[in-house]
């Protein structure tokens, strides 16, 4: 029989009055709970017990005396309720027939079971985010039950499927106030000065509560029925963590080691290490976790140490150790699904074809909260919430760089424009605003100011329309506007919770996301209207969603996969299995056959802007980074080297943007030629003389020629018998003023009475002559 202490006694004589000494003598051990069971096999005079609060079955003889041979016959049961032995077949048969172990991983914000054997390990709830953490663990029947402390809830969910079944709410409304009521059996330990308490613990046995106190180096026990501080130890070196084996040990570590305390002997077993970040005590076994993330494993009976957790009796514990980790699987360069898992602070591919997981190995320490594949570099661009930054990364896991720091904002949703290369950012702290970031010169500028809380963008260039999700309490909305932030609007705000996700058919011009809170998957047109729902689940809390050709690809909060399904119907594709280790997933990017169509105005030279080019509905609006003018030209950012746009002989193309460190066409005049086919902005061209005059020699065989050779020619002639004749006047003038014939003059005629009609004669015949002889 069982006492309302828990203890188990043994009679000789069965009696309706049985004296007190002859229980308080025949005590065979002591229970941790009066629901204790037992049961006895008559044959071998054996006893059997079970204890729910250390989950075993414990045997040992009807006649034994104390803890005298008692030996652990089965451990790691859930909830036993019940036991019977079969003598004569030797059967033993518990009600906790199951063999599943559950667990909560504050780390990981989950609930998760496996079989006893390590295999089929299953999330059966996560939580919504790290101020919903589960604790409180407990079994009842076909029900496993949380308390989630910020919420001030108790839930209830099928061991099997994780659906809720049972909830209740600890919370009153008085005045205005919230009143908590705390339960009658509520025992406090009465009020202690303590200093720096590093670890406490409970001998739930002996009821007696220990703690470390870093500042004064003492260990410190007190018991609840003789409330008074009782020092264990003192000038313990830096003692930083305490359990309890509460059968008979107790552990502490300090800066040189763990120790242990024999409880009945006070023999205390030393186990020298260094660099402890925290230990942990398993069956016969110290885990030893040390700050450089080593863990170590000493046997507590052999005082040996193993390396690593593979010892010999040591169970099902894995331990994933990085120093033997398989090699590194090459990136994905086509076809594959982007996801960052946000709980294990890691990046991974999963291929389209076969779902395999490629991890990107990173050296270095970061805190992803969501990334994209840039389509034009072929590298990842992540943003990091610890940080504060958004950085670009190769997929090697190399050359990783910071693209920007967004100080006391969280940088979290991320797309690229292929138009111009820009990155379309959100960021959120105490409110939210939309930005966009020129990755090669690092200016940034908001583009959308003052919203509350945006995790999801989408962008349609070629329409020139920006979207986004803003999670606001009881209000939550899909918003609308154009690339510049100009014609803001609430697209979807009826009929909406909680939008985690936004994706754009460009195929079919359609609006897609996930509602966590309605349970679905949901569309419309651009304009916000043709609502329709795509997928309905009550038992799948959607989150990330994503579409490429013909499917679409989604997660649950609850769901340890990426689900794959035809975008007709909604029907599964058998892709991606149950994947324990993924963590919370916060992004989901699908790189297959879908392209964002760009902006044509945008698309060429930047569309004529220095700095930044927004699409709008049919043009383009040129902006400046945050705090500088924007010029009269409404293109030009005030500081921003610009060269001539009017050139000497020639002009530039229409499609240039003369901007330092741009690229330009141009052509000349005519009768004027260039050596270079562009020109690149410098503090002016890079090129002298754009165009110069043209200097040819042509030849005189040219028959395009003749006209003109012979033309002058003609000219020339005529030119030299215009001289001869102008000589010949001029001698026949002077011969004609001459006194006497006999001075010598030569005379022209050929009588000798001085006739002149020789000259004029002769005049006449030169005046005819002159024709024949240009022929």
């Amino acid at each position: 029989m069982t006492d309302i202490l828990s203890n188990l006694f043994r009679t000789e004589n069965i009696s309706h009055s049985i004296k007190p000494d002859e229980l308080t003598s025949n005590v065979i051990d002591t229970f941790s709970s009066s629901s204790s069971k037992i049961a006895i096999d008559w044959v071998s005079k054996n006893l059997y017990y079970i204890d729910p609060s250390f989950r075993w079955i414990i045997v040992q003889p009807l006649y034994a005396v104390g803890r005298s041979g008692r030996k652990t016959l089965i451990e790691g049961l859930i909830s036993p309720k019940a036991i019977a032995v079969d003598p004569l077949n030797g059967d033993i048969t518990i009600s906790d027939v199951e063999k599943r172990v559950y667990w909560l991983d504050i780390g990981r914000e989950t609930l998760e079971t496996c079989t006893y054997d390590g295999t089929d390990r299953r999330v059966l709830k996560r939580s919504d985010s790290l101020l919903m953490l589960m604790s409180g663990l407990t079994l009842h029947k076909d029900l496993i039950c949380v308390a989630i402390q910020a919420a001030y809830l108790v839930e209830c969910i099928d061991k099997e499927t994780g659906q809720t079944k049972w909830q209740h709410l600890f919370q009153w409304l008085k005045d205005g106030k919230y009143e908590y009521k705390i339960p009658k059996t509520l025992k406090f330990i009465p009020a202690m000065t303590l200093e720096n308490i590093t670890r406490i613990c409970v001998d739930w046995l002996a009821s007696d509560v220990y703690w470390a106190e870093r500042t004064s180096g003492l260990i410190i026990f007190i018991n609840e029925r003789f409330p008074m501080e009782m020092p264990l130890f003192q000038n313990v070196d830096n003692p930083f963590s305490l359990t309890i084996n509460p059968h008979n040990r107790l552990f502490w570590s300090d800066v040189d080691g763990v120790y242990s305390l024999d409880m009945e002997t006070s023999e205390i077993q030393s186990f020298p290490s260094s660099n402890i970040k925290s230990f942990t005590k398993y069956k016969g076994f110290i885990m030893i976790l040390k700050n450089n993330n080593e863990a170590l494993v000493i046997d507590t009976e052999s005082n040996s140490l193993h390396q690593h957790l593979d010892s010999p009796g040591f169970g099902h514990v894995i331990v994933y150790d990085r120093s033997e980790q398989p090699a590194t699987k090459a990136p994905l360069k086509h076809e594959f699904v982007l996801t960052v898992d946000f709980t294990h602070a890691a990046i991974f591919q999963v291929s389209m074809t076969d779902a395999e997981v490629v991890a990107i190995d990173v050296n270095e320490t970061m805190h992803p909260v969501n990334a994209i594949f840039h389509p034009l570099h072929r590298n990842l661009i992540y943003s990091d919430a610890m940080y504060r930054e958004i950085r670009q990364l190769s997929l090697s896991g190399h050359s990783s760089v910071s693209l920007t720091n967004t100080g006391s904002f969280e940088p979290q949703a991320l797309v690229v424009d292929p138009t111009t290369g820009h990155l379309i950012y959100s960021a959120v702290s105490s409110k939210s605003y939309i930005g966009i970031l020129n990755m090669e010169t690092k200016d940034r500028k908001t583009v959308v100011p003052g919203l509350t809380s945006v995790y999801n963008i989408a962008i349609y260039p070629k329409k020139g329309f920006l979207f986004w999700s803003d999670l606001v309490y009881s209000a939550s909305y899909i918003g609308r506007s154009y690339m510049d932030g100009s014609a803001m609007s609430n697209l979807i705000f009826k009929d909406i919770l909680q939008p985690n996700s936004l994706t754009l058919d460009y195929k079919n011009e359609l609006l897609y996301w996930t509602d966590g809170e309605l349970r679905t998957i949901n569309y419309c047109d651009l304009n916000g209207e043709n609502r329709g729902v795509l997928l309905n689940d009550n038992t799948k809390k959607f989150m990330l969603f994503d579409i490429s050709g013909d499917y679409f690809y989604f997660t649950a909060l609850d769901d340890q996969k990426i689900t794959k399904a035809s975008i007709s119907n909604a029907s599964e594709i058998a892709w991606m299995n149950y994947t324990a280790n993924f963590g919370k997933l916060h992004s989901l990017q699908v790189y297959g056959v879908k392209d964002i169509p760009v902006n044509d105005v945008c698309s060429k030279a930047n569309g004529g802007c220095s700095t930044f080019c927004l699409p709008t509905a049919n043009s383009r609006k040129c902006a400046c980074p945050d705090g500088v003018k924007l010029l009269s030209d409404r293109k030009t950012c005030d500081g921003v080297i610009k060269c001539p746009e009017d050139i000497p002989n020639g002009r530039l193309s229409p499609d240039c943007a003369p901007y330092f460190g741009n690229k330009c066409t141009f052509t000349c005049n005519p009768g004027f030629t260039t050596q270079t086919a562009e020109v690149l902005c410098q503090e002016t061209w890079n090129v002298s003389s754009l165009c110069v005059a043209v200097v040819t020699e042509r030849a005189m065989t040219d028959p395009t020629n003749d006209g003109a050779i012979a033309g002058g020619i003609v000219a020339a002639s005529l030119a030299v018998t215009l001289v001869l004749v102008l000589i010949i006047i001029f001698l026949c003038r002077r011969a004609s003023d001459s006194p006497t014939p006999d001075s010598g003059t030569i005379h022209y005629g050929a009588n000798s009475n001085g006739n002149s009609n020789g000259a004029r004669k002769a005049f006449r015949v030169i005046i005819e002559e002159a024709p024949s002889n240009n022929t």
